[in-house]
């Protein structure tokens, strides 16, 4: 069932980043938002105030997609809208914090299985 539901939440995030669209107007940067606003150069402060329980949620899949071993640029080149970067490696690594200090995710800490050659330094 989690399984299940973790499918159709990154659906549904798939879905929201096929509607975004990123484009130039006289040389400036533009983003239209899923739900239709024009926005300049950034949609990220936008996610935040006028839809905030979505930008958790991709918060959340940040988070998910640390623990599966994705380093912070690999997280926002899956982020893409029209093969185009939405937002900075900077804004997921400090969202990806504030999720785990919120405790509303949890990040697991990569173990090494074993240690190849270890030697004393003195």
């Amino acid at each position: 069932m989690v399984v299940q539901q973790d499918n159709l939440e990154e659906k549904r995030i798939r879905e929201q980043l096929d509607e975004i669209k990123i484009f130039y107007e006289e040389g400036k940067r533009k983003v239209k938002c899923f739900c239709g606003k024009t926005l300049n150069a950034s949609i990220v402060p936008h996610l935040k105030k006028n839809h905030p329980e979505e930008w958790e949620k991709w918060c959340i899949r940040f988070v998910d997609l640390r623990n599966e071993g994705l380093s912070y640029y690999r997280i926002i080149h899956k982020f893409k809208a029209n093969d185009r970067l939405l937002f900075t490696t900077s804004v997921v690594e400090k969202d990806v914090q504030r999720i785990i200090e919120g405790k509303k995710a949890k990040l697991k800490v990569p173990c090494k299985k074993e240690i190849d050659r270890w030697q004393q330094r003195i």
